[in-house]
């Protein structure tokens, strides 16, 4: 990785601390496009919900929703726990319930992120090494990733529904998270 590239990296991991969510200051996408979020300068996230409206991410409960990520690490993000300690750990890709602060970069506690469900993105070697795992997702070899998730109502404290994408195995990467909300559309 160059310098400039380094410095635009902190620039932005400066930035997102100090605003705390990026994506606030990004513009809203034209009706009819994808939502796409800008995390860092080379990480960019789309997602798709197949017949809802993509600038206000309104699912109906039970809808598949897929996410697109590229541009994350594939040799960073070193898990801090089994089963990939010490190894690249990707990137969790999840629905759930969010409390509003539920970054763990922000040391926000693992309650603040109720997980309905997860795949994992991992690096091939990790990938290959976790391999037959339900819920894992290969990622390329520049950081790209698919994963369907599916956005159903459920229990929890949290009032926040939507996607979160944070580092892997109890890493910690705030250039690498991002939320994006979600709202059910009435039954």
């Amino acid at each position: 990785m160059n310098t400039t590239a380094t410095t635009r990296q902190l620039c932005a991991a400066a930035l997102i601390a100090a605003l705390g969510t990026l994506a606030a200051c990004a513009p809203t996408p034209p009706p009819g496009t994808n939502t796409t979020t800008t995390v860092a300068p080379e990480v960019v996230v789309n997602v798709t919900p197949s017949g809802a409206t993509p600038s206000s991410l309104t699912v109906a409960p039970g809808q598949k929703v897929t996410v697109v990520g590229s541009g994350f690490t594939t040799t960073g993000n070193l898990g801090a726990r089994p089963p990939l300690a010490g190894q690249p750990a990707g990137v969790y890709v999840t629905f759930g319930r969010f409390a509003p602060d539920w970054r763990p970069s922000n040391a926000a506690p693992s309650s603040a992120r109720q997980v309905v469900e997860q795949s994992w993105a991992l690096p091939t070697p990790s990938f290959n090494a976790l391999g037959g795992i339900e819920g894992l997702v290969e990622m390329t070899a520049s950081g790209g990733f698919t994963a369907e998730l599916t956005a159903v109502e459920a229990p929890g404290t949290n009032a926040n529904y939507g996607i979160a994408i944070y580092a892997g195995a109890g890493s910690v990467n705030a250039t690498e998270e991002e939320f994006i909300p979600i709202t059910f559309t009435a039954p």
